[in-house]
Formats: C-alpha cells, structure tokens, sequence
C-alpha cells in the first residue's frame, strides 16, 4: 500500500510535467494528499504545481516526500511570424510582432540585435513598454544583415523558450538614391533596349574602417616641421565617425594641448586647459559622427554629435585662452576601444 500510493502521486506529477513543456504561464491547483500505513501516515507534500521539494523525514510517525522540480504551464505568448523588413528602407528597419496569450504577464519588450555573421551575443538596443509592439531600428548600418530577438520579460525570465518568451527574425535596410540627368545618343535618335549605366567618378573608399582594441592599437598622424596646418593654433575643426564600445579613451590627442575623448555617456573637447563636456550616449552598436571646433575668430569652442545626420547634441562655450604653437605629432585612438 505505502509504494503503491507514493507511485500514484510521482506518476501524477510526471504526466504534469509532460504538459508543461506544452502550455505555461499560469499555476494548477492543490496537488497533495495522505494515508495511514500501519503506524505511520504517508504524506504526499502538496501547494500549487511544482511548489513542493523532494525530501523525506523519516520519523516514527512520518514520511514526507514531493515532486523534484517546479511546474509550469506556458501558452504560446508570440505568433509564429516575427515581422522585420528586409530592404524596404534606405535608412531603418522596422520590427513587429503580435501577441496570442500572458498579455498581463508581461512587464517589458526587450530588443536584442546582432549581425547574422557575427558570433558574438546580441546587444540590447531598446526596452519597450509591454502594450509597444513595433520597433523602429534607425541605427543601423546599411547592407547588413541584422538578426532581431524580441524578448518578454516576465514570463520566466531564467528560461529561453521559442514563441513562449521570445521570438527571432532578420532583416536589413538597403541604401537607394536618385540619379537624375540627360541620356543622349550619338546618332540622336533614341534607341529601344539601351542599358544605362551610373559609374562613380575618382577614387571612391566606402564603408571601410579601422578597428582599435583600446589596448594595443592606435594611429599616428607624423607632424614635421614644415607642416604648419597642423599646429592647430589658429583654429580648427575636427569631424569624425566613430563606433563606440567600452571604456574611456581618446579620439583625438595632440600633446595635452589638444584631446577629444568618450566615455560612452560624455564627449570631452580639451584646448589648453579648458575642458568642454557635451553628455550624449551613443546609440548601441551604431556609428555616431562628431564634430569638435576651435574659432580664433569668434572665440569659442564647440561639439556636435549626430546619428544619421541629425544633430542629437550640441555643447558650447567661450574660449579667450592664448594658443601657443604644437608642432606635436596627433594620436587617434589612444586607449579608445571602438
């Protein structure tokens, strides 16, 4: 009598945990029971699925015993078609996704992102309010193809479970132009079938960067003598794009007359002593341009920082100090890991 009622319990909680990997989101009832065996009382430890432990305490009067691991039951939260546009846009992509069941359950969207290429993890790009079912992805580079996770955050976040808690898809943005002008033929009169062709003009380098690791690379610009356009000290403007990924360092550094750093939450121009902060957080996994002026003329210094060539931050502040002449070499990338 005692296994045969232990077996009937654990065979119950089996058959539960067989339909768990099935539905979710939601707690059964009480799962419990007892029975007298002789002189001792055989108790089956209940509490709502999964809420019970395994143990025994053998006593003279009492065993108790339960189901090992927690039980939940999921329902299929996302619908099978993740939403991503695949070359739809020259300059976005944009994500969406629907909602079949655990709408209360749910707390947050989060957004992961990575290149399909990559074998890397997947970085958080945006955190969502749980009634948001759209992302539109602006900072991104163009001809990559990105793959998006969306993940809801609430429905046993320790567990990775397809279509319950998240769901995956790719896509990409495709850069388009207009090319508008006149087709003549040399005959002058049209002729059916013609293929027109646009060739760039010069020596053209696209989408090409240097990676530095802001440990053990950097770049050296040589200054001599005979280089008085770069002493700087009539005035400059410096503009760059930039990808930033840990750490503080240095985009721009001539002596410690002159540097331009990032930190990831604050851009910093430095000319003789004083220091210009601009605060401006770089959109994750994505290039922002910045630019840095000196005006001798006007007497000010000056930052910009820009996503997709519109201006997010902007810092400025007057600026009398004497400039001496710096015939010093200038260093990119000091200590910067991007």
């Amino acid at each position: 009598m005692k296994k045969s009622l232990i077996f009937l319990f654990s065979a119950f909680s089996l058959i539960n945990a067989v339909q768990a990997q099935l539905q979710t989101a939601y707690q059964i009832g009480y799962v419990g029971g007892r029975a007298q065996v002789g002189n001792n009382e055989v108790i089956v430890s209940g509490g709502m699925v999964g809420a019970s432990s395994n143990q025994e305490i053998d006593t003279d009067q009492y065993i108790m015993t339960g189901f090992p691991y927690p039980v939940q039951y999921f329902s299929q939260t996302f619908d099978e078609d993740l939403f991503v546009s695949k070359g739809y846009f020259p300059n976005r992509v944009e994500v969406r996704w629907n909602i079949l069941a655990s709408e209360s359950l749910i707390t947050r969207f989060l957004v992961y992102r990575k290149p399909v290429s990559s074998d890397g993890d997947s970085v958080l790009v945006a955190s969502l309010s749980p009634d948001e079912f759209n992302y539109t992805d602006e900072f991104l580079d163009q001809n990559v193809l990105y793959k998006y996770t969306i993940f809801a955050k609430g429905i046993s976040d320790a567990l990775r479970l397809p279509f319950v808690n998240f769901i995956e898809g790719s896509g990409f943005a495709f850069p388009v132009g207009t090319v508008s002008g006149r087709v003549t033929f040399e005959g002058g009169t049209a002729v059916e079938g013609v293929a027109v062709v646009a060739e760039t003009d010069g020596n053209v380098i696209g989408q090409q960067t240097i990676r530095l690791d802001g440990t053990n690379s950097q770049l050296l610009v040589p200054v001599e003598a005979e280089d008085t356009e770069l002493d700087l000290s009539g005035g400059f403007t410096l503009q760059l794009w930039s990808r930033y990924v840990q750490n503080q360092g240095s985009l721009f550094k001539k002596s410690d007359q002159y540097e331009l750093t990032y930190d990831g939450n604050n851009l910093a121009l430095t000319v003789s002593g004083t220091t210009l902060n601009l605060p401006f957080v770089a959109p994750v996994d994505s290039f922002f341009h910045v630019s840095a002026v000196y005006n001798d003329q006007e007497d000010y210094l000056a930052l910009y920082a820009l996503v997709n060539d519109e201006r997010l931050d902007s810092a400025r502040i007057d600026f009398t100090t004497p400039i001496t002449e710096n015939l010093d070499n200038i260093i990119l990338g000091e200590g910067y890991d991007g």
